[in-house]
């Protein structure tokens, strides 16, 4: 059973509760004796050298670089915490005499303050409201500064800090072990679908080199040919028109921002388009979509709903000819280490990573009979079917593990659980 304090008073801010009669609240702002922003670097002076410096920077990782000549309140010191300025908000512990770029604020706590528990409970403090209303490029001293936290006694917050030092540290070895699992369960997925989508069910089939090199043998009786000779029409791009309609009577409008990870339909970002704009970009079961530019250029998705969907202007429709190659074929040869290969080869000729239409009509397929086209389908969607309800069960764990995380911090950080005597 937990021990709690004898007593306790209402703090007055939502998020903290109730906390110890004899704790405080403070504003972050009180904390520390001031705040200021790193120095922008050009990325050249990065390093792989593990003699030169640690410099922190966007995301708050730990780079090293061997850039040296910032002014000393550019360097951390003892007591500091860094915060972001964009992106995820995030409050980091660095390392003593490290550099940090203008994505980053430092602040420099006051005696009194251990920064262990300063860290836990500011990050803590910022709620998924707060979040929501804020740009994720304004991330400006003031809102850290305003942020309210609890304030206990300094030997109580040391307690709290190493209580939760060791009780994190447990959950994030055993976070990090999972991870690990579902990695490799990943790669073997991969692996499986890179091998049977170009050498088939069959290991004692007749090969035949393909005259690719990242693609080597190929089955005898498999056709290796441009994906624009298995379409039954050319690639198509798709409206150029803003996603400003939810209206689900209209056809839904999707964009590549609609496609996970997984290559599904995301359920909460639905948007749609007046039929008048979308009758000439409706889609059919069977098309394949393409994403064409930015982080997820290549990223596939197989349209196979029964709600009517028109597409965006950064998709790229591929319509396959039934006679010779089967659209659920093409999606598992998109998940195959050697279309990444492929995409790869693409990208090292261009200077952005941008595959048009053009280039993917000439993405080379091999494509086996129709027949063995539907085995292969088959096979690969109950193989991959058993790794995937493993992976989901160890993402369920992980993600029980990182809210049972959140609510040891917060209820040590609030005091609804006493940790030192």
């Amino acid at each position: 059973m937990k021990k709690t304090y004898e007593t306790y008073k209402d703090s007055g801010i939502e998020w903290i509760g109730e906390i110890p009669s004899h704790w405080k609240t403070i504003r972050f702002v009180h904390t520390h004796s001031g705040t200021n922003v790193g120095e922008a670097i050009d990325k050249t002076y990065w390093s792989n050298n593990i003699e030169d410096n640690i410099f922190y920077t966007a995301g708050l990782e730990p780079i090293r670089t061997n850039y040296d000549r910032f002014p000393d309140w550019k360097i951390t010191r003892h007591n500091d915490l860094l915060m972001s300025r964009n992106g995820t908000p995030y409050v980091y512990l660095p390392y003593e005499n490290a550099y940090y770029t203008d994505h980053v604020i430092r602040a420099q706590l006051k005696n009194g303050f251990d920064k262990r528990y300063v860290r836990f409970a500011l990050q803590r403090s910022i709620s998924q409201e707060i979040v929501d209303s804020v740009s994720l490029a304004t991330w400006s001293a003031q809102i850290w500064n305003n942020q309210q936290i609890p304030y206990p006694p300094f030997v109580e917050q040391k307690a709290i800090a190493e209580f939760l030092d060791n009780k994190c540290g447990k959950i994030d070895s055993l976070v990090a072990e999972l991870e690990s699992q579902v990695a490799d369960l990943e790669m073997l997925k991969k692996s499986e679908i890179s091998h049977v989508v170009t050498k088939g069910l069959d290991s004692n089939v007749q090969m035949k080199y393909s005259d690719i090199e990242w693609l080597g043998e190929v089955p005898e009786n498999w056709n290796v040919v441009p994906l624009k000779r298995a379409l039954a029409e050319k690639m198509m791009y798709g409206a150029n028109e803003s996603a400003e309609y939810t209206n689900r009577d209209f056809p839904r409008y999707i964009r590549i921002t609609d496609i996970d990870e997984n290559g599904n339909l995301k359920d909460d970002t639905f948007k749609s388009l007046p039929i008048e704009k979308a009758r000439d970009y409706l889609l059919q079961k069977g098309d394949v979509l393409f994403a064409r530019s930015g982080a997820t250029v290549g990223k596939t998705f197989l349209y196979n709903l029964d709600e009517p969907a028109c597409f965006a202007g950064y998709l790229i429709k591929a319509k396959c000819n039934s006679n010779v190659l089967s659209p659920f074929y093409l999606m598992q040869y998109t998940k195959s280490t050697q279309y990444d290969t492929w995409k790869n080869s693409v990208f090292a000729q261009a200077t952005i990573q941008n595959i048009g239409a053009d280039k993917y009509s000439m993405l080379p397929i091999p494509i086996p009979p129709l027949t063995e086209q539907y085995q292969i389908v088959k096979y690969l969607d109950s193989y991959c079917q058993k790794i995937d309800v493993t992976i989901k069960e160890i993402q369920t764990q992980i993600s029980d593990l990182k809210l049972y995380k959140q609510s040891l911090i917060s209820e040590a950080v609030t005091g609804k659980i006493k940790i030192i005597d």
